[in-house]
């Protein structure tokens, strides 16, 4: 099925999101979409949500003729690269705050696609999907402070979009893993 391009209403929330962090100094960042395979062994998601991974793989060189002969592609056409397509944006911060940043206090906003292998997708648990997100790095003072005004803000947007929105803890876990239930 082809979703019909939702480009506009895309950008639409979008601003609404980046107006959070009006009058903030922040850094906007690119947000690569294939991530190397050691990134992801080092970060461990290969222990805790290999269920959530797409790899990806390149036709190989002398498959290539075959493949456009065929008009088609089948494994024996592939190779493993080594790389896998990103399931969250935010993982490409903290090795970058801890090489160019570290010790400061930032903002890091982001928009990124997301892929991730759900078991059953459906409005709310999508293969693909654009995501806006806010990372804050530095001092618990500085974190709670953003949390704080976050959340008021998220809570204020939820109720002009019509939501009947409140805040209370989180009982379940961002990625349900066996390590994290």
């Amino acid at each position: 099925m082809i979703i019909p391009n939702r480009y506009y209403e895309i950008e639409k929330y979008d601003k609404e999101f980046l107006s959070f962090l009006e009058g903030k100094e922040y850094e906007e960042l690119y947000i690569n979409t294939l991530v190397e395979k050691d990134y992801i062994k080092k970060l461990g998601y290969l222990e805790s949500f290999p269920n959530y991974l797409y790899s990806a793989y390149a036709i190989m060189p002398e498959r290539y003729e075959t493949v456009t002969n065929k008009a088609d592609v089948d494994k024996e056409d592939l190779e493993e690269n080594g790389r896998f397509l990103i399931h969250a944006g935010c993982m490409e911060v903290y090795p970058y705050y801890a090489a160019n940043r570290k010790g400061k206090n930032m903002i890091f906003s982001l928009r990124s696609k997301a892929f991730r292998h759900e078991d059953e997708t459906n409005e709310a648990r999508l293969n693909e999907f654009t995501i806006r997100e806010f990372v804050f790095v530095g001092t618990t003072e500085f974190i709670e402070e953003n949390m704080i005004e976050m959340q008021e803000k998220s809570l204020d947007l939820a109720n002009r979009f019509g939501f009947n929105a409140r805040l209370e803890s989180a009982s379940d876990v961002f990625f349900p893993s066996k390590k994290n239930i």
